[in-house]
């Protein structure tokens, strides 16, 4: 009996979980294959090698960031930049990062920007990353709730 209502139960959830996930993607409950609707914003994952010789000038990078974080924020309106993050993992590839990048369609690049904080930004960019190492990460799904979407979508 016990196992019969824990698996009325799972089927019910699974169930719930696929009719969520059909709405998130703009599909009919009753429709057997979701479909893709337009995103207001890309999410997309970069890998870059770091040059071994560099990876003390990383560090310095990494603390310009963090003592000029307002600054550099401030530029992320003029990129429709949502969410940018760094990702390491010292201990197993420490001259590997990972860049989580959520933008806006239509936003400028910091390469084009007269800000002097994008310049130093791309000067550290120029210094530290590996050239011809960047890789794009295919995104498979990315999972955003609706009041994300509407909010990106209103501003």
């Amino acid at each position: 009996m016990f196992l019969f209502v824990g698996g009325l139960l799972l089927g019910s959830l699974i169930t719930l979980g696929v009719m969520q996930a059909r709405q998130y993607c703009g599909a009919d409950a009753s429709s057997s294959v979701a479909t893709k609707t337009e995103s207001p914003f890309t999410v997309t994952l970069y890998r870059f090698e770091l040059n071994q010789d560099k990876l003390d000038r990383f560090e310095d990078w990494v603390q310009f960031e963090h003592a000029h974080h307002a600054e550099t924020v401030t530029t992320l309106e003029r990129e429709k930049m949502y969410f940018e993050a760094i990702f390491r993992d010292r201990e197993h590839q420490p001259n590997v990062i990972y860049w989580l990048a959520v933008q806006g369609q239509g936003g400028g690049h910091a390469n084009d920007s007269p800000l002097p904080i994008d310049k130093q930004y791309e000067q550290f960019m120029q210094e530290t990353l590996k050239k011809g190492s960047r890789t794009t990460l295919s995104t498979e799904y990315s999972l955003v709730p609706p009041f994300v979407v509407q909010t990106i979508q209103h501003h």
